[in-house]
């Protein structure tokens, strides 16, 4: 569900009750299949996290591995199923991210998006399956040993 957001407050009830009318008037709720989704995840609690943490964490430590075979100098993040890595010297993020998507056939998004000290960062998901994953991490090599990049 990546982009989707789903959340709840907490707190004193006259604040949490100004919360809703201000969220009411804003907008006209959280998409339905998110709110079941989330009854879901609460009700599965535990059992669901700690699946979803190991699949995560697998995919984390394949990407996190290719990279620092290939000489980046990255640590896994501990919180997030993305990856902001430091692009080789002489491309811009647009550069890299262009590279990837033509060389290996694999999406990066370039590090401006996210603002202005993005330049010279592309940001890698592991949202995909591992399946896919494996064959991005294999493309990933390919293409960055045939082009013998230089990194930082």
């Amino acid at each position: 569900m990546t982009g989707w957001r789903l959340g709840y407050a907490v707190g004193n009830a006259q604040a949490i009750e100004a919360l809703g009318i201000v969220k009411n008037n804003i907008d006209s709720s959280v998409f339905m299949a998110i709110q079941k989704a989330g009854i879901l995840a609460l009700k599965q609690g535990k059992k669901w996290t700690e699946q979803f943490n190991t699949i995560h964490k697998q995919k984390r430590d394949l990407l996190v591995q290719t990279l620092q075979s290939l000489g980046w100098k990255i640590e896994p993040p501990k919180g997030t199923f993305y990856l902001w890595v430091k692009v080789p010297k002489g491309y811009t993020s647009a550069e890299f991210a262009a590279f990837l998507l033509k060389e290996a056939g694999v999406l990066v998004a370039p590090g401006p998006g996210y603002g202005v000290h993005g330049e010279g960062y592309v940001r890698f998901s592991i949202t995909v399956t591992m399946e896919d994953l494996i064959n991005a991490c294999e493309a990933i090599k390919k293409a960055c040993q045939t082009k013998s990049l230089i990194l930082v």
